[in-house]
């Protein structure tokens, strides 16, 4: 890995004041909200990342433990390697440290290794009751090898987070404070020889939101959130020249205060915000409002903003999104089973932050400036319990570019003009249209899923694939004591791999402390089938591997 020795020297002292630190109006940077029982079991994702929602197109870890954990999604059709995004803890059983007088305080863990050279290791400990909740996360995971190539050809990966959040309480007003550190680093497979031999990440970031709740049903927000970013690459000596220096390195920063005033009452809630951004040299301000009904599981609602900015596109000076949303839940049949449908659509517009990009789509580099990207969208969902135990679920997505602002991509199938193996952004103008269709059937400790996910046209976002079917089969035990599942996996369409993505897990628990777990991904990739490609590039991507796992509750 790089030297990154003045990072380390400081890492401690920034987390500590970032925990201090008001910051912003961009949503919690982490959601610990764990309401945990007594029989569930889960074993999380090992992927170690930036905190907060963002954009994802789908860079999912391997191995991937999410079938150990009953899932509802089948949108990750193949192994992929970290794209360092946390995710937030789901519920799970939970062991009490704290004292007999006040039982608040958790401790978890999970240690983690297989073939070929994985490690993986999770630790948090956290209060999320009472007035003053925390909480303190440490993952590191790390791969060593894929396949039959070892990590001194360069294919090696990985990636270590620290986060933690804490809220203080005064009567009417809350201050919720968090920050976060991610260092990914990437074996870059040779394909950079003879200019640089791997790829790091850092990103070092501060949110907080200040919150003051007033009379008649109004709340005050406030708040500040802050990014700084680094990339950087391992250069071999002699090698640095001007055509790969754009490459080696960047240094970010940026910050996004923004205030919120709004309204609850009665089945009615309704605000008005405005926030501002400013990275590379670019500005962004947004100024908005929004209204919101709901009333016995029916809700509507809308949204209107003004977006201005230096890098707002040159068709139009003012961008104005909007949204408007409606959908219902009703009971039906003899078992009162829940018919869901959501329908929603408009104009979506938002800056992209380097950070997302570059760590989202691998082996990639934004050279210069951001600017924005605007779609005209609509969306709808559906879930329909056709019996008892039979359920059918559709989403269905429109996207079409909208003032010229169009999303922005690497292009996977040609390398930047540097030649030098690092893939460049590009805004690419695009109409996506999107379905997911899944049927599940559930009879006694068996679950059964059939899926079929679509991109539809000439446009398929970059690293995904254009069609997938496939099915997964999980068992497990009413009390959490044991589970199992398969899972069956085919890609489809032009220029993808058709070696199927067959995986499977299973955990067993030993006692109310520690659950082990076996999971094996890409059976037919780990028993010496040829090597997956990632997105059409020049790189290879994870595929085959066996993990044992462990997980400790104290």
């Amino acid at each position: 890995m790089m030297n990154t020795l003045h990072i380390h020297r400081k890492k401690i002292l920034i987390f500590t004041a970032a925990l201090s630190c008001a910051s912003v109006f961009a949503e919690p940077v982490a959601d610990f909200d764990e309401t945990l029982t007594e029989n569930q079991i889960l074993l999380p994702d090992v992927t170690t990342t930036v905190l907060g929602d963002s954009p994802s197109a789908g860079m999912d870890a391997l191995p991937d433990f999410s079938g150990i954990v009953l899932s509802d999604s089948n949108s990750d059709v193949l192994p992929r390697m970290p794209d360092g995004s946390i995710q937030d803890f789901e519920d799970e059983p939970e062991a009490d440290f704290s004292s007999d007088e006040e039982k608040d305080i958790y401790a978890q863990g999970l240690i983690g290794a297989g073939y070929p050279g994985y490690f993986t290791g999770d630790f948090s400990v956290y209060k999320n009751s009472g007035e003053n909740p925390f909480s303190l996360r440490f993952s590191h995971d790390s791969s060593y090898g894929y396949g039959s190539h070892s990590a001194g050809e360069g294919f090696f990966d990985s990636s270590t987070a620290l986060d933690g959040s804490k809220t203080f309480t005064w009567n009417t007003v809350s201050l919720e404070s968090a920050a976060k550190y991610s260092m990914q680093t990437y074996g870059l497979q040779g394909v950079c020889a003879p200019y640089f031999y791997d790829m790091s990440y850092i990103t070092v970031g501060l949110d907080g939101t200040l919150k003051w709740t007033l009379p008649k049903g109004f709340l005050l927000t406030a708040g500040l959130q802050g990014e700084w970013y680094s990339r950087y690459a391992g250069v071999a000596d002699g090698e640095m020249s001007t055509a790969t220096e754009k490459e080696t390195g960047v240094r970010s920063l940026n910050f996004s205060p923004g205030v919120r005033l709004s309204w609850t009452g009665g089945n009615f809630s309704a605000g008005t915000d405005a926030a501002y951004t400013f990275e590379d040299f670019v500005s962004r301000g947004q100024f908005g409002a929004d209204f919101l009904w709901r009333d016995a599981g029916y809700h509507a609602g809308a949204s209107v903003a003004v977006v201005v900015g230096n890098a707002i596109g040159s068709r139009i000076s003012a961008i104005p999104p909007f949204t408007v949303d409606f959908g219902g839940e009703w009971n039906v049949g003899p078992s009162s089973r829940v018919l869901s449908v959501e329908v929603k659509g408009g104009l979506d517009s938002y800056l992209p932050l380097r950070s997302e990009l570059e760590t989202l789509y691998l082996f990639s580099a934004a050279g210069g400036a951001l600017s924005e990207t605007s779609d005209w969208y609509a969306e709808v969902k559906a879930s329909v319990p056709v019996l008892s135990s039979l359920t059918v679920d559709f989403s269905g997505g429109f996207k079409a570019t909208a003032f010229g602002n169009g999303v922005w991509e690497p292009d996977y199938r040609n390398v930047s003009d540097s030649g030098a193996g690092i893939y460049s952004f590009a805004p690419l103008s695009r109409v996506h249209v999107r379905t997911d269709l899944e049927v599940s059937y559930v009879y006694k400790f068996l679950t059964a899923k059939a899926f079929w996910n679509s991109n539809w046209g000439r446009y398929v976002p970059a690293a995904e694939i254009p069609f997938t079917i496939g099915f997964s089969v999980i068992a497990q035990d009413e009390m959490s004591r044991w589970g199992a599942d398969l899972s069956f996996m085919q890609p489809l369409g032009a220029g993808v791999d058709f070696v199927p993505v067959i995986d499977t897990s299973a955990f067993y628990r030993v006692n109310d402390s520690m659950r082990l777990a076996l999971q094996i991904d890409d059976v037919i990739k780990l028993l010496g089938a040829s090597d997956r490609v990632y997105a059409s590039s020049k790189y290879m991507m994870k595929a085959g591997s066996a993990t044992v796992l462990v997980r400790f509750l104290f």
